[in-house]
């Protein structure tokens, strides 16, 4: 092979470079950026604690109430809500080109797609927040139950695990485990910091401890860390499944 051709083939890679190379820098790019904003919304929501706690809330800046974490209306749940709709959006891209190539499982990855859909709607709105009176007056619950929507929220998370086993099994193995390990730090978060949160407001009475601020702000950093490694699988799983995907949704 001629030095020419060598360069030729090289030029022609430079000027024209394969679908599948380009979507795997753009998901690079896209997991830096993911990453530097949550870091961003996660320190805000951090300083504004170490302020609130040294200040007080009774001054000029008043409480930072719009950089909190651990508050509805707020950057933090608008960005969690984006990042859930981002993945929704994802999810029904898959399912769309699972079902147009005949592959299984297309109504695994619609549900997943309206589950993250809820989620973003709830992250706005709590609407989990609902069930919490009636559970905690009909049940009189405290100590880990003292949020008692955790309750109904661990049975469904096992029932979904469950059903969904079938469905990570046949899954690539390196998807799965994404998927399994995006789960894990965004229950252990939403729930699993959910209950030690309820368990030192039970003993402590109130939600200006220092260690009840430290659960929830942990509590929130993982949501949002376990939404952005599912993305990211996801985005993984899409091109290597489809890496003409560009061509495929024209």
């Amino acid at each position: 092979m001629s030095y020419q051709s060598v360069f030729d083939d090289t030029q022609a890679l430079a000027e024209d470079p394969p679908r599948g190379s380009l979507l795997a820098v753009s998901i690079e790019g896209v997991s830096r950026v993911l990453f530097c904003a949550t870091a961003t919304v996660a320190g805000l929501g951090i300083v504004r604690e170490v302020i609130i706690a040294r200040i007080g809330e009774h001054t000029a800046v008043k409480d930072l109430r719009h950089i909190a974490l651990n508050s509805e209306h707020c950057l933090g749940a608008w960005y969690q809500s984006t990042l859930m709709l981002v993945a929704a959006a994802i999810l029904g891209v898959i399912a769309h080109l699972s079902k147009r190539h005949g592959h299984r499982f297309v109504w695994h990855w619609r549900l997943l797609a309206l589950v993250f859909a809820y989620l973003a709607a709830d992250e706005l709105l709590a609407i989990h927040e609902l069930v919490n009176a009636p559970l905690e007056a009909a049940l009189h619950t405290e100590g880990v139950l003292y949020f008692a929507w955790v309750i109904p929220a661990a049975v469904l998370v096992g029932l979904f695990a469950l059903a969904y086993l079938p469905f990570l099994v046949r899954l690539p193995k390196s998807t799965a485990i994404g998927m399994i390990a995006a789960g894990a730090i965004f229950v252990g978060g939403a729930l699993g910091l959910e209950v030690v949160g309820g368990w030192l407001l039970s003993r402590s009475g109130g939600e200006e401890t220092f260690a009840y601020m430290v659960a929830y702000l942990a509590e929130e950093v993982l949501e949002m860390i376990g939404v952005c490694v599912f993305i990211m699988v996801l985005l993984r799983h899409f091109v290597a499944t489809w890496p003409d995907a560009r061509a495929e949704m024209d």
